[in-house]
């Protein structure tokens, strides 16, 4: 079909999706079956909807009806004690929607009512990031109240974090956090250790691990599924784009999982290599009213989310972004950590003598430093976390899981 002359708009047909019609017209059933109480019925349909949602033919995504799906699933569930799917239901939706209110509410109620220990500390961190998302809402406040009354702080609602590795600051002041994610075939402990070198003041640290193992028996994790085969030319881009915009999302609701306890603006996010990619896709997701404290991606791989938005296209202000490159690099060429620059939002890129590698060096670590100092909150943290106050450090070499750290002339 021949492209409509610009400043008109497509032919009716391209605007039609067949399947995205039956798809509203199985919701609808869906609820009218939800006012009958006929609540198998009605998820059924919900379920129907989302499978021709999957086939629909327009390029916009359908993210508002796929929601309102899953989320009438979850109640379909809750009310016919279907509790592991009502739980499955809503984590689709959170998938979709990290700030959902509805969402985290209706799982912090099947999880409150499956009982068990583990299910009560998630159905409190649920509640209050649903509290953070809708704080005037007074059903949420009582199931809040009623799970145990305050607020998780932070160590608490890190517990929870599969393979996640939390410390709190010295000072004891945890008014700040850290999130610290690995290169491809890396893992966590690594990082925790930097994260221990560095000493940031106020400031609590969680080193993440990467949910995936990597194939044929290799050592260390990935965050993307498929991403090492693609390193050896086997790899579909577009299925590793949108693996690495799921890693994203779910970072980002682990943001608002922790966002109770520490503002979102108060939290940095420090990656390499694929972890910086991810940390990068976080960056563009955290834009408008919801920005984080900032980002650093040292050395990021090329990978980019397939969400068909650049930073750039996101409403301002932006989550600041601190790329550092090296100059022989020979993954990331110059031309090509120019062009990621320019196509975020606020994004500072900065060249050392190095290849594709972690810090390297006495510059590099000031730099970071540096940004983190810039971007905390009170003066006084900031003087204190500014080169020259505390001592350096520069990682020379890695050694199995462990970063070889040594002490730099500050």
């Amino acid at each position: 079909m021949a492209t409509p002359p610009p400043g008109q708009p497509p032919p009716w047909s391209e605007l039609f999706d067949p399947f995205v019609a039956a798809a509203e017209l199985l919701k609808a059933e869906g609820n009218a079956l939800v006012k009958q109480r006929q609540y198998a019925e009605a998820s059924a349909c919900y379920e129907r909807s989302l499978q021709l949602l999957a086939r629909k033919r327009t390029a916009a995504p359908q993210t508002t009806g796929e929601l309102a799906c899953h989320l009438n699933r979850a109640h379909c569930a809750l009310q016919t004690s279907s509790l592991g799917a009502a739980v499955a239901a809503c984590d689709a939706a959170v998938t979709l929607a990290p700030r959902s209110a509805k969402a985290l509410f209706r799982r912090a109620k099947a999880r409150q009512l499956l009982g068990s220990a583990e299910d009560l500390a998630l159905a409190r961190a649920d509640c209050a990031a649903a509290l953070a998302a809708k704080p005037a809402d007074k059903l949420i406040a009582a199931l809040l109240a009623e799970l145990g009354g305050a607020p998780l702080g932070l160590a608490q609602l890190a517990e929870g974090v599969v393979g996640g590795l939390y410390d709190g600051s010295a000072d004891g002041a945890d008014t700040h956090l850290l999130l610290l994610l690995h290169g491809l075939g890396d893992g966590a402990a690594p990082f925790r250790k930097l994260a221990a070198k560095m000493a940031l003041p106020a400031t609590a640290t969680l080193a993440l691990q990467a949910p995936f193992a990597l194939p044929l028996g290799l050592p260390g994790h990935a965050w993307v599924q498929g991403s090492a085969m693609a390193l050896a030319g086997e790899g579909a881009g577009a299925e590793l784009a949108a693996g690495l915009a799921a890693a994203a999302e779910q970072v980002l609701a682990l943001v608002l999982r922790l966002e109770p306890a520490v503002p979102r603006e108060r939290i940095f996010l420090l990656g390499y290599d694929e972890g910086a990619a991810v940390a990068i896709a976080v960056a563009e997701r955290c834009s408008g009213g919801g920005i984080l404290g900032g980002v650093i991606a040292v050395s990021p791989s090329l990978l980019r989310a397939d969400d068909g938005v650049s930073g750039r296209d996101r409403a301002p202000p932006f989550t600041e972004v601190l790329l550092t490159h090296g100059h022989a690099d020979a993954q990331v060429p110059a031309a090509a950590a120019e062009r990621l620059r320019d196509s975020l939002g606020e994004c500072t890129l900065s060249q050392f003598d190095k290849g594709h590698e972690m810090i390297s060096g006495e510059g590099e670590m000031r730099a970071i430093m540096g940004f983190i100092a810039e971007r905390q909150s009170h003066a006084a943290e900031a003087a204190a976390a500014c080169p020259g106050a505390g001592q350096l450090y520069e990682v020379t070499s890695q050694s199995g899981d462990e970063l070889i750290v040594k002490e730099v002339s500050s």
